[in-house]
């Protein structure tokens, strides 16, 4: 499951940028395709890295096939992304996409699951004090 506006901005960036790419291959033997971004940029980025790697992909290429030495190492580096994946996706990929993010930074560790939370914290909160402010409003405590 992806988010899905981080994969639609992959996509869209994949698509303008593809027909640059595909010229550039005809020139010269291009290396090395790195992506980056940070907070959403850095999900978008990782996105990017996953989408670039399977249109690279052949399927008729095994590991270990000596044309996989013509395709470009393919990297991310990104930096205060939310999690984009599962935690096999990302063992999968460790090697591919490095994730960096400050301890203080929350935006790395927010999940759906948390932010529903935090709502249902925050509607149990306001409840709480609208019921002391008419407590205080009717003469008291």
């Amino acid at each position: 499951k992806a988010h899905k506006n981080m994969l639609q901005s992959a996509c869209n960036v994949l698509r303008a940028v593809h027909p640059l790419l595909e010229s550039l291959s005809g020139i010269e033997r291009i290396d090395r395709i790195t992506f980056t971004g940070h907070s959403l940029g850095g999900g978008v980025a990782a996105y990017l890295t996953m989408l670039f790697l399977e249109l690279l992909q052949d399927p008729q290429d095994s590991k270990d096939s000596k044309d996989s030495k013509s395709k470009p190492e393919v990297r991310c580096f990104s930096f205060g992304a939310p999690g984009i994946c599962s935690a096999a996706v990302s063992k999968s990929l460790r090697d591919r996409i490095a994730s960096y993010c400050h301890a203080q930074d929350v935006v790395p560790r927010l999940s759906t699951g948390h932010l529903l939370e935090l709502h249902g914290r925050a509607v149990l909160a306001a409840n709480v004090a609208g019921d002391i402010v008419k407590r205080l409003a009717n003469g008291g405590f």
